[in-house]
This record gives structure tokens, C-alpha cells and sequence, in this order.
């Protein structure tokens, strides 16, 4: 994974503190006077990726309370970004895993939709249910839930529907975050539901 950039990290500090632009240089007196830049040294190996400038913004709040949990200081954080950039993104990879580690552990449904096909997966405890439908004659729409129902009801014989069920190769919200990069998106019960009854 790429590197966040100077420019995500500088957008961040200036939402922690607008009247102390992110831009600042520190005089010669204030490089003298500084304490030591504060050193992350036990760092795994990140687990899912680095959040967006966009869903930064979105857990601004939650990133502030993350870096006054970690010791780091509104004015710490600031100059970090100016002159110890590597810790500024072990803080964010940090943070960006512990934000997507929540977010997976609520996520039970994602989906995989086409025009031709729809593969859905219900991530349990200790396996994965899949629901995978795909059309055989190119007049079938599979792209929405109201045009699979109908393909159910009018094209039944024109689809090609199976269940699977496989146990985790690795922790549940890894392999979930492997397959949303793949392209899945958030998919729900309701939809879920409403294919098991038109399969039945």
C-alpha cells in the first residue's frame, strides 16, 4: 500500500487546528527548545489499508480522540507532520486499521452484481454462505432486485443457481476485506432473505 499523503496528513491537521496552519516552519529557537519526536517502534504490519483523505474526514472526530489516547498532542501531531512524517503514518495506519477492524465486525452481507450474474456472501462466525445466480440468455437483467425477482418468476428456467458454503481460510474480516477489494459492495438481510425465498 502506498504511502498516505503529505497532502491527506496536512488536510487532517488542519481539521485538528485551523488557527495553526499545517504549512508552519518552527524557528531556530523552537528547534532547539522541542523535546524529542515522540517513536512508534512496535508497529505491526498493516492488516487492511490506509483510509482515504475522504473517510478521514468522515472520522475526524474519532482520529482526534485516537491521537489524545495515544499521548499525542494537538501541537505534537503538527509538527510530526512537518518533521517526522514516517510516525505521522504509522499513527493513520494504525488508526485506519482499528477503524476498518470495526467496521468489518459489523458487516455480515456484501455482494458481487452484474448485469449477467449476482454472487452474495453472508460472512457467519466461522463460514461463508454464498447465494450465486447467473443468467444463461443474454434478454435476462440481473443488474437490480426488482429485475432479479422477475427473472425468478417470468426466466426461472433461463437462470443458474446454486448455494455453496466454505469455512475461512483467514480471520473473518480479513478475507471480507480481501473480497471488497476484489469489488464486493455492503449488501443486506432484506436482500439476502428476499433470494432465499424466491429460490425456494
Amino acid at each position: 500500500m502506498g504511502l498516505i499523503s503529505l497532502l491527506t496528513l496536512n488536510r487532517v491537521s488542519t481539521a485538528l487546528n485551523p488557527r495553526f496552519p499545517s504549512s508552519r516552519t518552527l524557528s531556530a529557537v523552537e528547534m532547539e527548545a522541542r523535546s524529542p519526536p515522540k517513536e512508534f517502534p512496535i508497529f505491526a504490519r498493516m492488516k487492511y489499508r490506509m483510509l482515504t483523505a475522504e473517510e478521514m474526514e468522515i472520522f475526524d472526530e474519532d482520529f482526534k480522540y485516537f491521537l489524545i489516547t495515544n499521548g499525542v498532542s494537538n501541537e505534537e501531531w503538527l509538527e510530526m507532520n512537518q518533521s517526522n512524517t514516517a510516525n505521522a503514518q504509522k499513527l493513520v495506519e494504525v488508526f485506519s486499521d482499528t477503524v476498518l477492524q470495526k467496521v468489518y465486525e459489523k458487516m455480515t452481507y456484501i455482494e458481487h452484481r452484474s448485469a449477467k450474474s449476482c454472487l452474495v456472501f453472508k460472512f457467519n462466525e466461522s463460514v461463508i454462505d454464498l447465494i450465486s445466480i447467473s443468467a444463461t440468455d443474454e434478454a435476462v437483467d440481473l443488474s437490480t432486485p426488482e429485475s432479479i425477482h422477475k427473472a425468478f418468476v417470468n426466466d426461472a428456467g433461463k437462470l443458474s443457481v446454486f448455494r455453496s458454503t466454505k469455512p475461512y481460510t483467514k480471520s473473518r474480516e480479513e478475507e471480507l476485506h480481501e473480497m471488497l477489494e476484489q469489488g464486493c459492495v455492503n449488501s443486506s438481510q432484506v436482500f439476502w432473505l428476499m433470494l432465499e425465498k424466491v429460490m425456494e
